[in-house]
């Protein structure tokens, strides 16, 4: 699963998005973060799908990608002016 997202985090700055892959790459660590403090991790059962830090991790990284394309396309427009 790291491949595509990494893909949709780098390919934008060939096309000279200079903003998005540090938005994006600030997303994903802050949804890990955020997945692993608020999924509901549990000490004592071993590892199994009941935590939901990936649900959490996901979302952060979808709304940092529409962020990044939200900041690029204002800053585009600020640029034509």
């Amino acid at each position: 699963m790291l491949w595509p997202l990494a893909a949709t985090s780098a390919i934008p700055a060939f096309f000279g998005l200079r903003r998005f892959p540090f938005i994006a790459l600030a997303g994903y660590v802050l949804g890990v973060v955020c997945g692993e403090l608020f999924g509901g991790f549990q000490v004592d059962v071993p590892p199994q799908f009941l935590h939901w830090g990936w649900l959490i991790w996901f979302c952060v990284f979808l709304a940092s990608i529409a962020l990044g394309i939200a900041i690029e396309v204002v800053r585009k427009l600020r640029a034509t002016e």
